[in-house]
């Protein structure tokens, strides 16, 4: 299979006419998610039990996005006379590399007990 695809496009086709396909939900298995989070504080006593906290939290802190596809434009199969129409829809099985799911996101805080 080519890179950058989820599956091979090539293995699908429309039944004959007049014939009913041998029509199963596929299941695809997309890419694992990895999400790490990371989170440090720093405690200051200010006398008594007044306390101040200095908070920095990343989460998905190694900024691992995942692609993934567009259920319109690289899962949907469009036939021609029986045969797949790659002129229709040229990405069909494609993984596209402008679509991503998660970022990066910095939080910083100051919490004051007293």
């Amino acid at each position: 299979m080519a890179s950058g695809y989820l599956f091979n496009p090539s293995c699908f086709s429309a039944p004959s006419a007049g014939q009913n396909g041998t029509w199963v939900y596929p299941y695809i298995k997309g890419q694992a998610y990895w999400n790490h989070d990371l989170s440090v504080f720093k405690n200051f006593s200010l006398g008594g039990e007044k306390r101040l906290q200095l908070r920095f939290s990343a989460y998905n802190f190694l900024n691992h996005p995942i692609p993934y596809p567009d259920d319109s434009v690289n899962l949907t199969a469009d036939f021609l006379n029986g045969k797949l129409d790659t002129a229709e829809r040229p990405d069909f099985g494609k993984l596209p590399t402008d679509r991503k799911f998660g970022r990066r996101i910095v939080q910083l805080g100051v919490r004051f007990s007293f």
